[in-house]
Parts: structure tokens; sequence; C-alpha cells
């Protein structure tokens, strides 16, 4: 009998290590922030150890009274779907909840979504603060298990840090309503650049995008984003916008959020608001609509313009590409000003393919050019 009992011990041990040995590592989630910058700060969510998460929401609970929600940007792998947020009703509430709109099963670790914030008109900026920045999830945070459409009940807890970030005190001694940026350091502190990432980027790109990231150019909604995919109107919207500000030096304000029945997005009622872009008809943006060529050199013109002011420029003296007449009346002027800039050049065969999408690097390596010549 002892030996039996032994045998038993000794198999439930191995069973035990076993087990272990194949454990699924617990999820983590995390908040990331690396501070302020002209008086806006981005907090973003990443998650590692993922081992196929569908979540149906999470929540982020931030100093309200001090600051405002402005965007919400979901760009990563590990969401697959489109997400809803409360953005609207947030800064009531004290926090913003992101949630799933599409609960597929992902497995990639890595950037979830993020929240940019505002510090809010009348800010003390004599005052040093510390904000601080609380991430919670419901209990239905699982998974998809064999294809089931039935959300497998809670098992994958994770673990989740939070942060905090400091505003150092500017124009001590006195009161202002006009943000300017802090100094500090990184996560955790404060800062006068926003941490942008991006993946999979042409080698050809990777200089552009790099020269972009330091003039401040690439907005959050491209934060982690795949740079070979094409460009959505929100996005280059988002990016006129922050061409438009780091170069005047002056902020944006938005539309009204009633603008569009099809969007609320802070950046587009911005560039609605500038002139830099038009609504698509019965009140619609169409934020997800890709981008064409003769768009991007629109809206990119458009927005110098709005920088700098009136650009002499003689249109007649720009030889026409090969294929002028599929170039839109209205977006004429523009490409060739963008031509005889060498901001936008054709795509072989003296073409300018006005029509055609582009990518996102694309875009971005445009905006680094205009910003080149004209700053």
């Amino acid at each position: 009998m002892k030996k039996i009992i032994s045998m038993v011990l000794v198999l439930t041990m191995l069973l035990s290590l076993a087990i272990s040995a194949y454990a699924i590592p617990r999820p983590v989630l995390s908040l990331k922030t690396d501070g302020f910058s002209n008086g806006s700060i981005t907090v973003s969510v990443n998650l590692a150890n993922n081992p196929g998460i569908a979540f149906y929401g999470l929540r982020i609970k931030y100093p309200a009274q001090y600051l405002t929600i402005t965007e919400v940007s979901n760009t990563g792998s590990v969401i697959g779907g489109s997400i809803t947020t409360n953005k609207d009703r947030a800064d009531s509430l004290g926090y913003v909840d992101v949630a799933c709109a599409e609960t597929q099963n992902y497995v990639e670790d890595g950037f979830v979504f993020s929240a940019t914030f505002e510090l809010k008109e009348g800010y003390d900026q004599s005052v040093s603060r510390t904000f601080e920045f609380f991430l919670t999830y419901p209990n239905d945070f699982g998974g998809y298990k064999d294809g089931a459409d039935v959300l497998t009940p809670v098992k994958h807890i994770p673990t989740v840090n939070n942060t905090t970030a400091t505003l150092a005190a500017v124009n001590t001694g006195s009161s202002s309503s006009s943000v300017r940026p802090s100094t500090g350091g990184s996560s955790g502190g404060s800062s006068t650049t926003t941490t942008i990432t991006w993946k999979n980027a042409s080698d050809w790109a990777e200089p552009e995008l790099k020269t972009a990231k330091k003039y401040g150019i690439i907005p959050t909604v491209l934060n982690g984003a795949d740079m070979q995919k094409q460009i959505t109107r929100k996005e280059f919207a988002a990016l006129a916008v922050k061409f438009y500000e780091q170069m005047s030096g002056k902020k944006a304000k938005a539309a009204d959020k009633n603008t569009f029945t099809d969007t609320t997005d802070t950046e587009v009622l911005k560039a609605f608001n500038l002139g830099i872009t038009q609504g698509m008809g019965d009140g619609k943006f169409e934020p997800d609509f890709l981008i064409t060529r003769e768009q991007v050199a629109t809206m990119l013109h458009r927005t110098i313009l709005l920088a700098k002011g009136e650009i002499e420029f003689d249109k007649t003296k720009v030889k026409e590409f090969a294929d002028n007449a599929e170039i839109s009346e209205w977006a004429y002027d523009a490409v060739y000003f963008m031509k005889e800039n060498s901001i936008i050049n054709g795509v072989g065969d003296d073409r300018f393919d006005a029509k055609s999408d582009s990518a996102r690097e694309a875009a971005i390596a445009i905006a680094v050019r205009g910003y080149d010549n004209f700053r």
C-alpha cells in the first residue's frame, strides 16, 4: 500500500510539473506615457503574454478636473474589429470606456489603443502636479476557444500596471491659460516629446519617418501603425493638423461635434474648421475611406497656405504630367504646386496617378518634404 501511495504521489508531482511547464503566462496590461508635450498627453494601453484575448471593454480613469479627452485611437493588432467609446461623456464621468465592437480572437502582443488628453483651458501652470491614470477591465475579460461563439469563462485575469505623469510648473508665480511644453524625463515624468512608433516601414521610408517624428508631425492616430498600409481620410486629416500646428505655432480649434453624422473625431473637426478638409456629402465625412494622391496634394497645399500665407506660384511654368487629363480640375493647382516644389513626384513614366491611394509612409514622406520646403 505504501508503494502504491508513493507512486501516486510521484505521478501527481510529475503531472503538476508537466502542467506548470505548459501553463499560459499571465497576461499583463500596462498603461504607458511619455508625459506632456504642448499641454497634451497620450496614454497607451499595451498587452503582453496575450493568450488569445477577446475583451469587451477597458476603462481608463483620469483626472477630469484638469484634463479633457480629445482622441481615442486603435491602430494596433490586438483588437481586430472597430472600437466604441464613451468619449463624448468621458469628461463628466472621469473615465473613458473603450469596447470591442467586434470581439475576435487575437494572439499578438503590443499596442492595444491610446487615449489623448489636453489640459483644460485656464489650467494654473504655476503648480506642479502629478496626474494619475488607472486601467480597469470587466469580469468578462477572456478569450474564445476553438472557434466557439460563447466567451470562455474568466481564466485570463491579467496583471495591470498603471501609470502617473508629472507636469512641471511653468510661468511660476502666475496663472496662464496658454499651455507651454514642460521639460523632464520619460515614462512617469514630463517630456517635450511623445514617443511615436511604427512598424513594417519600407527601407526608403525609415529616414523620412524619423524626420517626421523629430518635427512632431506624426499624429497619435498613426502611433504603432503599419506604414505600408493605405492612409485614411481621418488619418491624413490628423497628419495635416499636426503639420499646421507645428509650422504655424498655433493650436487648431475643433468645429462643433455635430458637424458630421459619422464622426466626432477631434482632429477631423480641427481640419474641417481650418478649411483643410471637407465632408463627402449628406453630412458625412467618411473617416475610414482611403485618400487618393490628388486629395493628399490638395489637403497639404491648403495646410501650407494656412500656415505660411499666400505663396507665389505660376502653374503655366510647370511641365504637365503625362496623365494630366486624369487629374481632377479642383486638384490641378495643388498637384502642380507640389510638383514645382518637389514635394510630390510622379510614379514613373512621368505619370502622377491621381486616383491611386497613398500609403501611410508615402503620405508622411510628402508632409516631411513640404515641411522642409516651407518651415
